[in-house]
């Protein structure tokens, strides 16, 4: 076939499988509901007038803030949150178009990625700063060929990448090392001095990301969200490890209605969890070995799975979203090292080298397979049940006019509720004050008992005003002593057990 004619094969199949992606999860997301961490985004952007209001209020989010400059612009043209699930959309598809169209896998894995597990569902249909990342990694893979022509492209991209959230900071990391050892073993000596210029300007500007991502990561003194850190020998803790590297291959959620976060491996025997373990393990051994001749490549691999992994047992130990981003890297260390400056190494056989070759490249596709399969187990649920109820509680309160009321929850559960009701603030018992996000310091430390609802109730309350109570779980004395409460909806039961609400409607009698 000619090379114009390929060409434009391959961009016609890049377009189709984007288009298919792109309507696909246009119409699904419109039956996601929000969770509190993706109306957080919301609300801190929406909620903080000035940008300098935003990053001063975001210094508690333990995340960097591109996603919520994102946000900020699109919070004040529309006041609905579901714009925020389309923009998210529109990033997740531009992923998909970069890879299908520039990565050098197969065509059968560029059908299968974009609606596997992580693509499909966690970095498409929840709205979060991950996808962003994505993006701007796929970006850079597909400059990475032209990377002595567009250093300074490649260096934006990596900077951006650094503020995308921890896990984009450790891919952006690595690929300055990609980049750094790619430079080591080329002979640069016939370079120009203006391109050794740019080079070096390009790795001032991705260092200048990962500093500024890092002192933005750095949390004031009364931060009190997971303020530990683990540095002695927990055998619990090198389980959490094990459970990234399995759950990144193999993201397979059980089969009920609170899947998310949940591994179906870990209901197995430990036989078949050490098994499992052992044969992920001997891939990514085998496909370190197949990198050995690509410096760049390797050590991006090495970094950019050791950075997650200890960051797992020392300070987080993560979330299904997280672990995506192992795999993540793995893509890019595939992609980027058919690019890599090349080093002679010592083969195999040529016969057993070959066997190597295709034991990594159909393992991968069957991994594939098995991440097609989850994705779409995950869509099928999360279509047929609510992820949360914080949109039904909201359109009930709404259309019962009851949007005017004081209303008081126990704890920022709530906060996926005040994110799908514009202008309105809650008063969270936990931290004793009025907001709409959740401020993650120390003064969340109150209790959050019926009693302690009901006498903070009184103190912000005069007699006979009406108000509502948001609560993620039902009242078990709603008869008490100087209240009226009635019980006015509870949510259907939801994905995030933790986000079905009980309503009730209160009134405060006369002494």
């Amino acid at each position: 076939m000619p090379q114009n004619q390929t060409a434009k094969s391959n961009q016609l199949f890049a377009l189709s499988i984007t288009l298919i992606f792109a309507v696909t999860s246009i119409w699904l997301v419109q039956y996601h509901e929000m969770w509190r961490d993706e109306l957080q985004a919301w609300l801190l952007a929406r909620d903080s007038p000035s940008i300098i209001e935003l990053f001063a209020n975001l210094k508690y989010e333990a995340h960097p803030g591109l996603w919520h400059i994102l946000l900020y612009p699109l919070s004040r043209l529309f006041k609905s949150p579901e714009s925020m699930q389309f923009l998210h959309v529109l990033i997740a598809t531009l992923s998909v178009y970069v890879l299908v169209a520039y990565s050098p896998f197969t065509k059968l894995q560029k059908s299968l990625i974009p609606f596997g597990y992580f693509f499909f569902y966690e970095y498409s249909q929840i709205s979060r700063n991950y996808a962003p990342g994505v993006l701007l990694a796929f970006i850079i893979c597909a400059l990475y060929p032209h990377r002595y022509k567009r250093h300074i492209s490649i260096a934006i991209c990596i900077f951006l990448l650094c503020h995308t959230s921890v896990f984009g900071l450790f891919v952006a990391i690595s690929l300055s090392i990609a980049l750094f050892v790619d430079i080591l073993f080329n002979d640069t000596s016939s370079m120009e001095m203006k391109s050794k210029q740019k080079i070096g300007f390009s790795f001032a500007i991705m260092s200048l990301g990962i500093i500024s991502s890092l002192i933005h990561l750095t949390p004031p003194n009364d931060h009190n969200f997971h303020t530990e850190w683990y540095f002695h020998f927990d055998i619990k803790r090198i389980g959490f490890v094990i459970r990234s590297i399995i759950s990144a291959f193999l993201p397979i959620p059980t089969l009920q209605l609170n899947f998310w976060n949940s591994k179906l491996i870990y209901h197995a025997s430990a036989y078949d969890i050490l098994f499992t373990l052992g044969f992920i393990l001997i891939f990514l051994l085998l496909s370190l070995r197949s990198l050995m001749c690509r410096p760049a490549a390797l050590y991006f691999f090495l970094s950019a799975f050791l950075g997650p992994c200890t960051f797992f047992y020392v300070k987080y130990p993560g979330f299904m979203r997280h672990y995506g981003y192992l795999f993540l890297s793995y893509i890019i260390a595939m992609w980027i090292a058919r690019h890599s400056n090349a080093r002679p190494y010592h083969s195999l056989p040529e016969r057993l080298e070959l066997k190597t070759i295709l034991f990594v490249r159909h393992t991968f596709t069957v991994f594939l397979i098995i991440h097609l399969f989850s994705g779409f187990q995950a869509i099928f649920l999360d279509y047929k049940n609510p992820f949360s109820g914080a949109q039904q509680a909201a359109q009930h309160i709404v259309s019962e006019k009851l949007d005017g009321l004081l209303m008081i929850a126990r704890a920022e559960h709530a906060a996926s509720v005040i994110g799908y009701l514009p202008d309105k603030e809650i008063y969270y018992l936990r931290s004793r004050r009025f907001g709409t996000f959740t401020v993650w310091d120390n003064k969340r430390i109150y209790p959050t008992d019926e009693l302690s609802l009901y006498e903070a109730t009184k103190r912000i309350t005069s007699a006979g005003q009406s108000g509502l109570f948001i609560l993620d779980y039902p009242l078990l004395n709603p008869k008490t002593s100087g209240f009226t409460i009635n019980k006015i909806l509870t949510t259907s039961k939801s994905i995030r057990q933790d986000e079905q609400f009980f309503i009730y409607r209160f009134t405060l009698k006369s002494n």
